[in-house]
């Protein structure tokens, strides 16, 4: 079964979405309240595959 320091959440922003902040906001706090790994991409500077 997996924990909480198992689980690992990526958040796709971009600057023109103008609900990003608020996203980014809320899985910060979450992340802090249960531990889990938390990442911010921001689709323009991902790599093209």
């Amino acid at each position: 079964m997996m924990g909480v320091q198992d689980r690992h959440v990526i958040l796709l922003v971009s600057q023109w979405c103008p609900t990003c902040p608020h996203a980014d906001a809320l899985w910060r706090k979450l992340q802090k309240e249960y531990g889990f790994k938390y990442e911010v991409l921001d689709i323009v500077c991902l790599p093209q595959l």
